[in-house]
Formats: C-alpha cells, sequence, structure tokens
C-alpha cells in the first residue's frame, strides 16, 4: 500500500466516522474541499485559523511557521505529487481527535517526545547517573535513501546487538531512536565536519544531497567499563568518528538530562545542520536554512515510507 493509499484510507474512515463526506469520492483525497489547496497554494489560506491543540502543547511561534512552511512546501505541487500532498493536508487537519501521526506534525511529535520522555524515566529510574551513557553510531551515508535507508536502520539495530551478545555484555541495557539527517557540502566547511563525513563515505565535492542514517541511544552500562562497552561497539563499527559514547549533561541531574535526551532523539528536523560532534569541543551545533522544497518533500515522504506501517515504531530502538 503506499503511502496515498493509507492515508486515503485513514481520510475515509474518518469521513465515515463523522459522517460529513461522500466516502464513494474517487479521488485521491476524498474529504478535502478543492479549494483548501488553491489557497494554500496561492497565499491566502488564513494561517491564523490556529488548530485546536495549539494550547494543549508547549508550542511556539517558531513551531507554527515551520508548520506552515513545511504543509506549504508539501502541497505545492499537488497536480505532480499526490503522496506529499496528502501528508500536508493531513497534517493540516490534525486534531487531537484525529491525529495525523506525522513525524512533523508539532502536536504529535510532543505527544511521542512526552511518551518517550516517561519510559526513559522509569527505564532509568534506579540507575546512577555515573552508570549511563550517550551513544551515537553513525551508518556510511547513501545517496538512494528510498533503497537504502530502511536497510541501514535493520543493520544498526541488529549489528548493536550482536555486538553487545559477542562481547557476552547482556547487562547493557539501551533505549534510543533512529534518525536519518540529509548532509551536502555546505556541511563540510569545516575540518572535523570534513573529517567526519569523508570517513562516512559522502563525496564532499558534489551537490548532491547524502542520508546520513544513525541512531542515537541512552545507556546503563550496567557496570561494565565505558571502554569495554566502547570496544564492543568499534570493534563492528571501525570507520573513524563513526561511533561515540558521553557523559550524560554534566549540568543537569539525572532526570533531566534523560528527559532532554529522549526529546533530543525524536526531533526529526527538516534542516541542515552542523551537527557533527560539536559539542565535545566546545562547539554549537549551528542549524542552517530548511530544506529547499524539492528536497523537504523527499525527505518527509521517506520518514513516512518508514513509518507507514509501525507508526513512530520503525526508529525506535530498545535492548533489555
Amino acid at each position: 500500500m503506499t503511502i496515498t493509499e493509507e492515508l486515503t484510507a485513514l481520510r475515509k474512515l474518518r469521513a465515515k466516522l463523522l459522517g460529513n463526506a461522500d466516502t464513494n469520492d474517487p479521488l485521491f483525497l476524498p474529504d478535502t474541499n478543492p479549494s483548501t489547496l488553491t489557497r494554500i497554494n496561492d497565499g491566502t489560506y488564513d494561517w491564523t485559523k490556529l488548530p485546536r491543540w495549539v494550547n494543549s502543547i508547549p508550542v511556539t511561534a517558531y513551531h507554527l511557521r515551520q508548520r506552515k512552511t513545511i504543509i506549504e512546501r508539501l502541497c505545492e505541487e499537488h497536480y505532480h505529487d499526490q503522496d506529499a500532498t496528502a501528508i500536508g493536508l493531513d497534517m493540516l487537519e490534525c486534531s487531537k481527535t484525529y491525529p495525523c501521526g506525522s513525524p512533523f506534525c508539532p502536536f504529535c511529535r510532543h505527544k511521542v517526545q512526552e511518551k518517550r520522555s516517561a519510559t526513559a524515566l522509569a527505564k532509568f529510574a534506579a540507575t546512577a547517573k555515573s552508570e549511563m551513557t550517550f551513544l551515537t553510531i553513525l551508518h556510511p551515508v547513501t545517496y538512494d535513501p528510498f533503497y537504502d535507508a530502511q536497510a541501514h536502520i535493520d543493520y544498526l539495530r541488529d549489528s548493536v546487538r550482536n555486538a553487545l551478545n559477542f562481547r557476552g555484555l547482556s547487562q547493557v541495557r539501551m533505549l534510543g531512536a533512529f534518525e536519518i539527517d540529509v548532509k551536502r557540502r555546505q556541511e563540510a566547511a569545516n575540518d572535523r565536519s570534513k573529517r567526519v563525513l569523508t570517513a562516512l563515505e559522502m563525496d564532499i565535492t558534489s551537490q548532491k544531497p547524502a542520508y546520513l542514517v544513525h541512531l542515537h541511544s541512552l545507556v546503563d552500562l550496567g557496570g561494565i567499563p565505558r571502554e569495554e562497552v566502547r570496544s564492543a561497539f568499534t570493534g563492528v563499527f571501525d570507520k573513524p568518528y563513526q561511533v561515540r559514547l558521553t557523559h550524560l549533561h554534566r549540568d543537569k541531574g539525572k532526570d533531566e538530562s534523560i528527559e532532554r535526551l529522549a526529546r533530543y532523539m525524536s526531533k526529526f528536523r527538516v534542516q541542515f545542520a552542523d551537527n557533527l560532534y560539536g559539542k565535545e569541543r566546545g562547539m554549537k551545533v549551528q542549524y542552517r536554512e530548511l530544506y529547499p522544497a524539492p528536497l523537504m518533500r523527499e525527505y518527509v515522504k521517506l520518514i513516512h515510507s518508514i513509518k507507514v506501517d509501525n507508526g513512530f515504531k520503525g526508529f525506535r530502538f530498545k535492548i533489555n
């Protein structure tokens, strides 16, 4: 089932339950007023009419502006890209009763981040902060994400588990999530980023965007020395800069650190960033401009293609 078919089925079911549309309408967006697309694309849509969920979560003006931009970019090629348009219109109609489930919707993303934070706090409640670490593993980039991204996620998932099993580190517990970033040669502007991206097989002379699948995870070391756990992972992921184990936030308590990192792992940004291990050298992550419209549509469809069967579960990771 394609993304469009899946969303169409959900929209038809929603319309049937609400009794406000003809569920036999053959159009790919059966319960959408066609003028909605026209108004989005000609700039006359009333974006001051906020969704009802806006007062139920800590949303900012920035989040609402980004939501508007994402929906506009997803819908602007509606004659040629029905998959993207379907996702955009579903985000537009998202409500607390019928959430759209998109990782790019502020409401749905917040609900997932809230749930994952609570899960992480409960899982590591009895673990001392000194026994915890934050893991990042980077997979080499791909230029064909619709073919490779799911395979890269599966490879990371299986290889991390196998690495621990091979070393007999059954005490280690993990809770994390997979992410996909888009990199271009501008993100290789400084020497550090250039070395990392080159090691991850990115052609830094090419203008073609590269997709970087990676894993973030909170780790309970279970009494195992940090370097022994690091060695288990670097024995499998042996490219330079591919594995990083860091302490939780030194200036924050354990629970606040866990909560922040759990949210960070499910951010789903549509924004370029120079975020390759900068903080460990005292540099801040630099977020840049949003992805251009064609790239944003492809990226959003990619993320939805991974979550289409399992929702956000397609990005989750857990051991013990």
